[in-house]
């Protein structure tokens, strides 16, 4: 519920930039980008093809806005001193979409990026990468749960597979990897068996113990 009410201010957060009436004066008409552009709103075309409209300070973004590349990609939300910071919403030209908190132009904060696949990723964000606690949900029906490094599942986290089966344990570089704890799903023909020791690369390596659905342990 409560990633579900944060969504939903961002959401409420752009509507209202969208459908607004500006407090502010609008900016000088006049394209000479010379003129004072301080404290109002105004549309204005870059020569290298990016498009602004919002507020500024100072002759810079700042405030709310919307800024459209000329690759087609657009930024609706915050800016201060030229640069998105706040909360905004980014959406590429081919329809992925971030939609989070920002820091000097990059993904920093709680953020969630969807992908046109169904691919979805929510939690935190460090220089425009996956960094810190966070699910990624992947088009198969699999999901992780835990913490990430580098755009990397990395440290302690839980990966559900879609068949039900389940690993909770230590992760490196996106593979099992460390001290962890295998399950297998019901709804397979080792339903209640489990798996309790180590991992190297993805795969079984030292010492672990085979727990049978019966209690019997190998």
């Amino acid at each position: 519920m409560k990633k579900i009410l944060v969504i939903l201010s961002f959401l409420i957060s752009v509507t209202f930039l969208s459908s607004q009436s500006w407090a502010l004066p609008a900016c000088p008409k006049k394209s000479n980008f010379s003129l004072n552009r301080d404290h109002c709103y105004g549309q204005f075309y870059f020569l290298n093809g990016y498009t602004y409209i919002g507020e500024w300070k100072n002759n810079k973004l700042h405030g709310q806005g919307t800024l459209t590349f000329p690759n087609g990609n657009k930024f609706n939300g915050e800016f201060k001193d030229g640069l998105p910071n706040g909360k905004g919403i980014y959406i590429w030209s081919d329809g992925k979409k971030y939609i989070g908190e920002y820091n000097n132009s990059k993904m920093e904060g709680k953020g969630t990026l969807t992908f046109l696949n169904g691919e979805k990723y929510q939690g935190k964000w460090k220089d425009n990468k996956k960094n810190g606690q966070g699910i990624y949900t992947f088009s198969n029906g699999n999901k992780y749960i835990g913490q990430f490094k580098n755009d990397k599942q990395y440290g302690l986290g839980t990966y559900i597979f879609a068949s039900g089966d389940k690993y909770k344990g230590k992760f490196e570089d996106n593979l099992f990897n460390g001290h962890g704890t295998y399950t297998w799903g019901s709804n397979t023909d080792w339903g209640g068996h489990y798996y309790v020791g180590e991992y190297k690369s993805g795969k079984k390596d030292g010492h672990g113990t085979y727990i049978y659905g019966s209690g019997d342990k190998y």
